[in-house]
């Protein structure tokens, strides 16, 4: 699986990608990333992957966090 971070819901546009740890259904990222928001961003999403050798990736769920909160 892997991540996707998007701070701008009306592009989509990821601003990080972490790397994909293949083989296990119980990942763990232990990366840091620096994040420069836009003023109308008002929160974070992370849409969670399964990455796919053949076909498309498959969505595996999504959080948001809200900016205000940090």
């Amino acid at each position: 699986p892997y991540v996707d971070v998007v701070t701008d819901m009306s592009t989509k546009k990821v601003v990080k990608k972490t790397k994909t740890i293949k083989g296990t259904v119980n990942p763990v990222w232990r990366e840091r990333c620096e994040i420069t928001l836009n003023p109308s961003s008002d929160k974070i999403t992370f849409y969670m992957w399964d990455w796919e050798a053949i076909g498309k990736h498959k969505p595996l769920g999504e959080y948001s966090l809200r900016v205000d909160v940090l």
